[in-house]
């Protein structure tokens, strides 16, 4: 199965997805929320976290623009379950390719490795 994107509309103000618009797009094949702090404009709605966690879904934050941001004195990339950053030129840490991903649940560091090592580290860890 192909996963299929399912894209909500943006507040016009902050060019962030306007999380009123989840409950709308939430449909039984929603396994995850992907959010971007747009143009380094935190996605300061406390909204997305209680969305995925009522209904189980993972949340991924795009981070890569707004690296070192704060909302409510909490880093942005650490709200989701797993966080990513693009070292693609245009943005603020570059080393003109690649990228990184993080979390804090041992289980998706695990996969993460394992993704990592084609598949190995699931067997040796």
């Amino acid at each position: 199965m192909v996963p299929v994107p399912v894209f909500v509309d943006v507040d016009l103000a902050t060019a962030n997805i306007d999380v009123s618009q989840l409950e709308t797009a939430l449909s039984p094949k929603t396994k995850a929320i992907m959010v971007a702090h747009t143009l380094g404009n935190p996605l300061t709605s406390r909204r997305s976290r209680p969305f995925c966690d009522k209904h189980s879904l993972w949340l991924v934050e795009d981070n890569c623009d707004a690296l070192g941001s704060h909302v409510n004195g909490q880093l942005t990339g650490t709200f989701g379950d797993i966080g990513t950053s693009s070292f693609y030129p245009p943005h603020h840490m570059t080393m003109g390719e690649g990228g990184a991903v993080y979390t804090n649940d041992p289980l998706l560091r695990k996969i993460m490795l394992s993704l990592r090592d084609w598949g190995r580290g699931l067997l040796v860890r």
